[in-house]
């Protein structure tokens, strides 16, 4: 097998170098187009085909090499991914306000409720400059709330005395199924 792998390079190499040497004509002059470029770049000839051979081998040449670090680096990244994904805290399984923006609406799966929400909305750069608008869920009744320019307190509550919440699963209001999706109507 390593016989049939040396052959294939050796003739990749071949075929590279046989495509500088015999480059395309020029369709005005019918010169190649390094004699071309020479005379129109005012250069001698030798050093005009001497930079395209070089460019052309160096890419030739390269290719392979390129492809063994493409190869590598993505099995790298994987190792990698892998590694940060065992090092973040465990989350339940589920949609969270951080992976949703702006505002839409949640669909249950299960029962089909559809109910608008939402997640984050703001305008400026800053909370000088402008208004901010956080999605939070009651996580006793379910309900949906909005509050504005504010960062959430824990004297913070729903009408019904239960938690309010960004950092837990958004579940169903009507159902209380986990199964749900955003459906985003605009975003900011």
């Amino acid at each position: 097998m390593t016989n049939y792998v040396l052959v294939g390079v050796v003739l990749y190499l071949l075929a590279g170098i046989v495509a500088v040497l015999t480059p395309p004509l020029a369709k005005e002059t019918r010169t190649p187009f390094w004699r071309f470029r020479a005379e129109i770049l005012g250069i001698p000839v030798y050093r005009a085909f001497l930079a395209e051979a070089t460019i052309h081998i160096v890419v030739v040449l390269g290719w392979p090499v390129f492809y063994v670090i493409v190869f590598l680096d993505a099995r790298r990244g994987r190792q990698i991914s892998t590694k940060i994904a065992d090092e973040l805290p465990n989350k339940e399984e589920g949609l969270y306000f951080d992976s949703t923006g702006g505002a839409g609406a949640i669909r249950c799966n299960a029962c089909g409720h559809e109910q608008g929400i939402t997640s984050f909305l703001h305008s400026g750069s800053s909370p000088e400059d402008g208004w901010c608008e956080s999605g939070f869920q009651c996580q006793s009744c379910g309900s949906f709330q909005t509050i504005s320019n504010a960062v959430l307190t824990t004297e913070e509550r729903c009408a019904c005395g239960g938690e309010l919440s960004r950092d837990k699963v958004i579940f169903c209001p009507k159902c209380k199924s986990r199964d749900v999706r955003y459906l985003m109507g605009i975003i900011t």
